[in-house]
């Protein structure tokens, strides 16, 4: 039997080629989800701080009913970078969170007679504490890729 070590050695040096050429390409889709996942778990810390702040302020309002502007203007702060991380929906949300809580200071600043509107205001805030998860949910879901 005869063998042709010129055809092996062709054959062989192909093989590596392919083979090198197979592993570069596995790095590289590694690399790349990684580089993925770990984009996503720093926008998941930066939005929960978001989240957090906004659940945070809605509990303290309803446990209160009195938000102080001092309050309402950390809210602001703290939630400043909701156009930045999250779509226009969960924006209309914070602002709303925000223009509620200062129509709930100016009914407290009014006394008795803006009760109504008070409560009004503080079942909104209630019914709020539902929507957030709804509103912030898509943003916060790590179960998607």
């Amino acid at each position: 039997m005869f063998i042709n070590w010129s055809t092996v050695g062709t054959v062989s040096s192909a093989s590596v080629t392919a083979i090198t050429a197979l592993t570069v390409t596995y790095i590289a889709v590694a690399q790349h989800l990684i580089s993925r996942h770990q984009y996503r778990l720093a926008l998941f810390e930066r939005r929960m701080v978001v989240y957090n702040s906004a659940m945070n302020f809605m509990e303290s309002v309803l446990k209160s009913t009195k938000p102080s502007l001092e309050q309402i203007f950390q809210y602001l702060s703290e939630t400043q970078e909701h156009g930045f991380l999250f779509g226009p929906e969960v924006g209309t949300f914070v602002n709303e969170v925000y223009k509620k809580a200062v129509q709930l200071n100016a009914h407290n600043e009014m006394g008795s007679q803006a009760a109504r509107q008070k409560a009004d205001v503080v079942n909104w805030f209630n019914a709020q504490m539902c929507e957030a998860r709804k509103v912030f949910l898509r943003y916060l879901d790590f179960t998607k890729p």
